[in-house]
């Protein structure tokens, strides 16, 4: 969906009376068995938000209160010539866009600063994350979290992109 390459894993954020929750749409990767993702927080207790149904689809709230882990394997997968890590939404912050950065096992990265504008409509943001996902790791966990300037996303989809071999 987001243009991105070929999708290996998506996940939509859905409403249950305010809380955001995972829908998995795809996996793509041929061992599925670590298959999770969630949204946490930083304090006890914490809940995923889900915000801005009115201005568009809505989603989850990333900000500086909490994360998403998205656990995968790429056990079956040989190498890894691509991959990039997209995000569907907007920054939450009505002055100011954003960004978001990510860690692995293997190294960080993040896009650029500003690069998730604060106007809807939403819209794919990717950054390329080939350097941070190795072929035939049977325990992944991608953590994503918001970036400068606003700090705050709504997050509509996180889809992982791969060209395999």
């Amino acid at each position: 969906m987001s243009g991105a390459g070929a999708t290996a894993y998506r996940v939509r954020w859905a409403n249950g009376g305010g809380t955001a929750y995972p829908v998995y749409e795809v996996n793509g990767l041929p061992d599925k068995s670590r298959d999770h993702t969630g949204a946490y927080g930083y304090q006890i207790g914490f809940t995923a938000s889900y915000v801005d149904p009115f201005l568009a689809q809505g989603g989850l709230q990333l900000d500086g209160s909490d994360f998403v882990d998205i656990d995968i394997s790429t056990v079956g997968v040989s190498q890894i010539v691509q991959a990039k890590l997209a995000i569907y939404g907007r920054s939450y912050n009505t002055t100011a866009s954003g960004s978001f950065n990510w860690q692995t096992f293997e190294g960080t990265g993040t896009t650029a600063t500003n690069a998730v504008s604060n106007v809807a409509p939403y819209a794919w943001y990717a950054g390329d994350m080939t350097t941070e996902i190795s072929p035939g790791d049977g325990g992944i966990k991608i953590r994503i979290k918001a970036g400068p300037s606003s700090g705050a996303l709504v997050v509509n989809r996180i889809e992982l992109c791969v060209q395999a071999s």
